[in-house]
Order: structure tokens, then C-alpha cells, then sequence
């Protein structure tokens, strides 16, 4: 269960290293079996997203946007974001796991921008990991 109150640790995370971050950074996640609520504050800033929990993985490719769902790989919750930003579809797909007793979610993000063309060696993704500790 991920319900509670986690802070992101700075030292531990990749966030903190990319341009425009805005700390310290908490997230209240109230867990339910059918859906997973994150209410995210980055400093002044505060909003929600509410991810449906699906009985298996999802086949095929995301929804349109704005869509948020997530399944269960084992012990490890898989969160999927699909967003319009600046005309482009982006889907941010995070993989959610306990450790050291409960006390820390790691998070491993994989970002994906759809925008149309590939450019050969040209990435059109960023991935990192994060560490929140519950409060």
C-alpha cells in the first residue's frame, strides 16, 4: 500500500537535476483497490492525478489525453500518464516500489515524447529514478 505521505529525498533522486525544478517536492497517495490518488506538491504549487488500477496490463497502446491508469507487475505498481503538452503526446509511464520495510518508494520514469518523426540516433525519451521517504 503507497497511502501516505512521501517527500522526495533530493540527494537520492534524479529531479533535481533537471532544469526548471521546484522543491521540495511531496506526495500524498491515498491507495484504494480499484484507484490510486497522488496529490503532488512541488513548492507552492499543488495539483492531483487519480490513476485507475486495472485488473491486468493494459493491451495496446495508451488512450488519447489525458488518461491515467496502472496495473500491477508482481509487487511493483506501473503507473501510465498520457498527456497533450504543446500539441504533442507525451506518456510517462513509472514503475512504483516499496522498500527497506515500507518506509521508501522508488520510482524508475521512463518519459516518451510522440512527436511524428525519428531522426536516426535521436532519442525521443529521458529516464530516471527517484527516491521519496515516507513522513
Amino acid at each position: 500500500d503507497f497511502s501516505g505521505t512521501w517527500r522526495l529525498d533530493e540527494e537520492r533522486s534524479i529531479s533535481p537535476t533537471y532544469p526548471g525544478y521546484v522543491g521540495p517536492v511531496v506526495w500524498v497517495i491515498t491507495q484504494s483497490p480499484g484507484s490510486l490518488a497522488v496529490e503532488i506538491k512541488r513548492g507552492e504549487r499543488a495539483y492531483t492525478v487519480t490513476f485507475t488500477i486495472l485488473d491486468k496490463p493494459p493491451a495496446g497502446p495508451p488512450p488519447r489525453p489525458p488518461s491515467y491508469r496502472a496495473h500491477w507487475e508482481d509487487e511493483t505498481l506501473i503507473t501510465e500518464t498520457t498527456q497533450d503538452i504543446g500539441g504533442q503526446t507525451v506518456v510517462t509511464r513509472e514503475a512504483r516500489l516499496l522498500q527497506n520495510n515500507g518506509r521508501e518508494m522508488i520510482i524508475e520514469r521512463i518519459v516518451q515524447v510522440e512527436h511524428g518523426y525519428t531522426v536516426r540516433g535521436a532519442r525521443s525519451y529521458g529516464s530516471g529514478r527517484d527516491t521519496f521517504v515516507k513522513q
